[in-house]
This record gives C-alpha cells, structure tokens and sequence, in this order.
C-alpha cells in the first residue's frame, strides 16, 4: 500500500513541474517580445549586474488599455535556477494608473538571467495559469561575474563581428526599427543590411487561407504592430492592413525580391506552426535562392524531411524541445547541422558547449542586446547570438 501511494506522488509531482516548467515557459516566451503589454510597464534600474548588487525594480501602469477594474496584482522573479518569488501581492486590487515608481528591491547573487514579471489577473484565479492573465510585462536583466562587467568604451570600438560563414551576430525578426522588435517587416531589414547584418532570422505564420506571412504571431504582436488588428486575417486582408509607424508589412514572396536585390542577405526561419510545410512552401518558391535559407528545426525527426527539400544548412533551436544533453550528442554526432540555437538561459547553464565545438558544432544563444552578456557567452564558448540591437559594425 505504501509503495503504490508513493508512486502516486511521485506521478503527481512529476506532472506538477512539467506543467510548472511549461508555464514559465509559455510566460516567458508571450511576454519576452513586448516592452509594454496592455498598460504594463516594468523595469529595474540596470540591466546588467554583480553578485551581491541590489537590483530595484519599477512598474508603471496605464489603466485606461486595460478591460477590467478589479483584479490580483502580482510582481515576481524567475532567478538563474528557474525559482520563482513573488515580491508583491494584491488581492482586489482597483485597475487605476500608476505612476512609474520603485516597487522591490531584490539581492543578486547567482550568475546568470533573471526575469521580471508584472501580471494581473481575475480575482481569485490562479496567477500560474497564463488564462487567467488580463495584463502581464516581462523583463530580463543578467547578473556577471565582477571581472566581466568593464566593458569600455575603448573596447565597443574595436569590436569588429565576422560575415563570415558562421556569422557571430544574427538580427532577430529582422532586428529593432523605431524602437519596436520582431517587425519582420521590409524597413526593419533595409535599415538593418544598411548597419551591417547580413544574417536574419525571420518569423513567419500561416493567415486564414494559407498563405505564409512574415509576422511573430497573430495576438500580441499582430496587434501592437497593426491598425484594427482582429483575427488571423486573409492574405488579401493582411496586405491591405496599416502597420504603426508607417512600416511594410511582407509576404513569403516579397522576401524573395527582397533576397534577390541584396544577393549576400541569409534569412534564417523561425516558423510558429506547421514547420515542414512551411519550409517545403519556401522551398518551392525559393528556387535558386534555396541557400540563402537557413530553416531551423524544433525537433530531431524534422532533419531528414528538411535537407531531402535541398537545404545545405539547418539549425536545430532548443526554445520548443530541450533534448537532454545525450539525445543532443546523439543527434548532432550521426547528422551535419550548422549550428544548435537555444535561449540564453540555457546557455548561461549549459556546461557543455567545449563539447558541442569539439564536434565542429557552433552554439548560438538567444536574444542578447547586450556586449557584456555577448562577451561572457563568448568566454563560455558560446559562437554567436540573435540580437535586437547589436551591430556588426
């Protein structure tokens, strides 16, 4: 009797953390894209720290792009280790506008990243479920071995990023335009080819009828980024729709124009559904230009399908499936990958990266808009990153 109530618990504790993990997860990737979510503001006073610093965290909110008037307040960290605390609870609390002002205090210790969260809920509901979240801002800030931390002016100079064929620095949905991320859209890659990229990795969805857009999504970003932004819309609907800031929203086809003006550009695939059919799609369209495609798989059984369409380079990201490290070397000994992607939070505690370039794999992690963070990575082994800001020059 006791052995069979405590393979109960262990089941239930099992399925208690996966659906934990899947949650910061989940939480993590819906907000890391958006510096200000339905009202929501958060930030801390640095974005990069010691051991032993005292980080001061901020929140703002904007009452009127929020739906209710009651709900749960909640203000919490994610450390290096996955723990999450939460520094400040209020139940009930009246949706009104507050100014940006200091709210917690928290004592860094362990190296690596840390996630700022700022949600609201229902009342009453619980705050780990991402239903139940009305508002809710993220934001990431790194704390670096002391030694690490003086990176001079002097330095940002000489600073000098190959093109070469592993490029160090990739933009991430198509780099940072007008203060905005992952626009995906024509202004985005001509300003950032014009600073120096060479390398983008692109988001691409599926609209209503099946035509395969560039966008990262079709709720937060779809609607932060566009003019009476409802549902997923037709191909016809999403070309005659208005972006903010008077940017150009791009089809599958036009990225191919687009390649064929700027012959040394490579768009690195970031597919949200669908991923084999996607890339079979871009493969048909892409003809000759099939090289300039780096497709990235999310799991393992997608290789053969993907270099049977004729792509030479393929990227296997870690962000949707985290194999365990022997599956990893496993995979990477018995195929020819260029490259293993995964987030920066895996990459600040993975201890085997030496290993994975032994093999001649490079390791890129993601996303970094920092060059102390780039910097450290590097020393870890890490090859290169997908930025938002970092430039090749």
């Amino acid at each position: 009797m006791k052995r069979k109530w405590r393979k109960v618990c262990l089941i239930v504790l099992f399925f208690t953390v996966v659906v934990m993990v899947a949650v910061i997860t989940w939480f993590y990737g819906e907000f890391s894209h958006d510096a200000n979510t339905k009202g929501f503001r958060i930030s801390a006073d640095k974005t990069i720290f010691a051991p032993g610093d005292e980080m001061r965290i901020s929140v703002g909110v904007n009452s009127s792009r929020i739906k209710i008037s009651v709900g749960d307040l909640y203000l919490a960290v994610e450390d290096p280790m996955g723990h999450v605390r939460f520094y400040h609870k209020v139940s009930g609390w009246m949706v009104k506008d507050m100014p940006f002002k200091e709210m917690a205090t928290v004592r860094m210790e362990e190296i690596g990243p840390y996630s700022l969260f700022f949600v609201l809920c229902h009342p009453g509901l619980n705050p780990h479920d991402p239903q139940n979240w009305v508002a809710g801002v993220s934001e990431t800030v790194f704390v670096l071995p002391k030694t690490e931390i003086a990176f001079s002016k002097q330095q940002d100079d000489k600073i000098s990023f190959s093109l070469a064929f592993h490029p160090v620095l990739i933009a991430h949905g198509a780099g940072e335009i007008e203060n905005l991320r992952c626009t995906n859209t024509r202004e985005a890659l001509d300003q950032n080819y014009a600073k120096g990229h060479r390398y983008f990795e692109i988001d691409f969805c599926w609209t209503a009828d099946k035509r395969l857009v560039l966008i990262h999504d079709w709720k937060k970003s779809f609607q932060k980024l566009f003019i009476n932004a409802e549902s997923r819309p037709t191909l016809e609907r999403f070309e005659s729709m208005r972006m903010v800031h008077h940017l150009t929203q791009m089809t599958i086809e036009s990225l191919y124009h687009w390649l064929l003006k700027h012959p040394d550009a490579y768009v690195i695939t970031d597919v949200k559904e669908q991923n084999i059919e996607a890339l079979s799609f871009i493969a048909k369209i892409a003809g000759d230009l099939t090289e300039h495609f780096i497709p990235q798989i999310y799991d393992s059984g997608e290789l053969k399908s993907v270099e049977k369409m004729g792509f030479k380079k393929v990227i296997l990201t870690l962000y949707r499936k985290d194999l365990t490290d022997s599956e990893l070397f496993e995979f990477v000994s018995q195929n020819r990958i260029f490259a293993v992607t995964m987030p920066v939070r895996k990459a600040f505690s993975f201890n085997h990266i030496e290993a994975l370039k032994k093999k001649g794999i490079s390791v890129y992690a993601h996303t970094v808009n920092s060059l102390e963070v780039l910097d450290y990575l590097q020393k870890k082994g890490v090859y290169g990153v997908y930025t938002d800001v970092l430039l090749p020059r």
